[in-house]
This record gives C-alpha cells, sequence and structure tokens, in this order.
C-alpha cells in the first residue's frame, strides 16, 4: 500500500497517497497491522507511534522512490507529433 506519513505532537496521520513528493509503502504484513491497529483511508488517518515505531523496526514500512523517467514515452512522443527540423 502507498501511503503519505506526517508526524505531529499527537502522533503519526498516514493517508493514502496522492500528489505528495514523498511516498512509503507497507508490506503485505504492515497493511494488515496497520488495519488491526483501528486505521483505514479516509475513515481513522491517525496512528500512535508505538504502531508506527513497530512498523519502522520490523521493516514493514519503507520510503518508495519512483523512477523518474529520462526519456519521454512513445505515446508521449506520438501526441506530440513529428519534431520540426
Amino acid at each position: 500500500m502507498l501511503l503519505f506519513l506526517r508526524e505531529d505532537e499527537h502522533g503519526w496521520v498516514v493517508e493514502p497517497h496522492g500528489t505528495e513528493p514523498e511516498c512509503w509503502s507497507t508490506t503485505p504484513e504492515g497493511s494488515e497491522q496497520l488495519k488491526k491497529a483501528g486505521w483505514g483511508p479516509y475513515v481513522m488517518h491517525r496512528v500512535s507511534r508505538h504502531v508506527m515505531d513497530m512498523l519502522f523496526i520490523d521493516g514493514w514500512i519503507s520510503p518508495h522512490a519512483f523512477r523518474v523517467r529520462e526519456t519521454p514515452s512513445r505515446l508521449r512522443e506520438n501526441q506530440s507529433g513529428p519534431s520540426a527540423s
């Protein structure tokens, strides 16, 4: 599951990933633990520090990096038409 994490003075806010530049990924076990702790997307967004520490320590949640393409896709090349020389 891809998530956006934010820590504040009350604990962690865990939301489904949207357009934020930072993204975290959970293993199936990590997703299960979040749900058992009462977290639900768009329903219960706050997670305790204890649960998040457990996920980090056990390696059930980790930063997720998106691969940046250096060359445009063929679809984009076709949509822009032939290049003028």
